[in-house]
């Protein structure tokens, strides 16, 4: 074994990245032993029986005796809870760090329950999927993603360092940025694909679109409108108020194409297109037109922060622009043609769009929850297998 950057790292929450990140570091051979904790016992025992860990604690406080180094892999609102019931347990020179992809309220919820000695690292892998729990984690989860660090003001360089040596040993790249920032930049390359992804799949399954297994824009395109709506909803009201602003930055892009195609329509366009014709239209089309409202909405950022955002770009945002990869030319003149079945694709749309922003808004959880989940669930009828 390579010199150990942390003697003991305990790990809280055992789900898909949790015990990825178990099987990374014993992959990346630079910690000598690894405690974990899960709330469930079924996530437990898998990530014990995939030697993700090496040993499985009966309780959070358990987990953290004599750790060198914490891990939260547990949603962003659960650190209160956690900091809580495992400060007393942790001992001076520990470190604590995170994978939440919300950094400014990390650092809110853990900062007052730290104890003296004990310093926080917020950090962030750029990485996942819309599969939950440990049965789908891997060593190499992590690897050619990016992971951030995001130190807080009193945190030494050497330190950051440290963290991010034992990052790249998961075989991920590492980048710094402050926590306000990481946040901006986030609600877009990461949380706004995300909620397009879900408005999308309602219109999609009332369009009665299904994915064939030879179309593969339209398989990443539809994946992540198949994520967790529960984890969702915590992201999208934790950093409501960059999402929002994110939100209605690419709303107005779509409402210019949905005029622009409006008052180029004619009569004539009113002609219905037939079931091959829809398919391509809504299948390919009306993805490549939000996916091009999304890749506008990020380049007029980058002009506002006066950065580039492309390397910060989240797995789903890849996907979910993917429709963009293929020349639009062949379709323009079935846009033409069609125009009135694109704008009530895009009208479908912008109403779905605005359930989920109006719920965030109000900071709705069992609303924003229901809404989330019944577009998940339309999501999931578009790969449902026929016979």
């Amino acid at each position: 074994m390579s010199q150990p950057l942390f003697a003991h790292v305990a790990i809280i929450g055992l789900g898909q990245m949790g015990a990825s990140l178990g099987l990374a570091l014993k992959a990346g051979d630079r910690v000598a032993h690894i405690s974990g904790y899960d709330l469930h016992s079924d996530h437990s025992a898998t990530a014990l029986s995939f030697e993700a860990i090496d040993h499985l604690a009966a309780t959070a406080a358990d987990a953290v005796q004599g750790a060198d180094l914490i891990i939260l892999c547990t949603p962003v609102g659960t650190y209160g809870a956690i900091m809580e019931a495992i400060a007393p347990h942790l001992k001076a020179g520990a470190v604590l760090t995170d994978i939440g992809s919300i950094k400014s309220q990390a650092i809110r919820e853990i900062t007052p329950h730290l104890p003296a000695g004990v310093v926080f690292v917020p950090s962030h892998p750029v990485a996942g999927s819309e599969k939950v729990g440990p049965y789908h984690a891997h060593a190499q989860f992590f690897a050619r993603h990016l992971f951030l660090i995001c130190p807080t003001d009193e945190l030494d360089d050497a330190l950051v360092e440290r963290i991010g040596q034992l990052w790249q040993s998961t075989g991920a790249r590492v980048d710094v940025m402050p926590a306000a920032l990481h946040d901006q930049l986030y609600a877009y390359m990461s949380h706004l694909p995300q909620l397009m992804a879900f408005a999308a799949m309602p219109v999609l399954d009332e369009a009665g679109m299904r994915h064939d297994t030879d179309d593969e824009h339209f398989r990443r395109f539809i994946r992540i409108g198949r994520s967790d709506p529960e984890m969702w909803r915590d992201v999208f009201l934790q950093n409501s108020s960059n999402i929002l602003q994110s939100a209605e930055s690419v709303k107005a892009i779509i409402l210019h194409i949905r005029d622009e195609l409006a008052s180029g329509a004619t009569k004539a366009d009113a002609q219905a297109p037939d079931i091959a014709i829809r398919n391509q239209l809504a299948k390919a089309v009306w993805p490549r037109l939000l996916a091009s409202s999304l890749i506008v909405s990020v380049t007029l950022m980058e002009q506002q922060l006066g950065m580039p955002m492309a390397r910060y770009a989240a797995g789903g945002f890849t996907d979910f622009t993917c429709p963009m990869t293929e020349s639009p030319e062949p379709d323009m003149e079935l846009v033409s043609q069609h125009a009135p079945y694109i704008l009530s694709l895009l009208d479908a749309y912008l109403a779905q769009h605005q359930l989920i922003v109006s719920a965030m808004g109000a900071h709705a959880q069992d609303e924003l929850l229901s809404t989330l989940a019944i577009m998940q669930a339309s999501g999931k009828k578009l790969i449902a297998t026929h016979h």
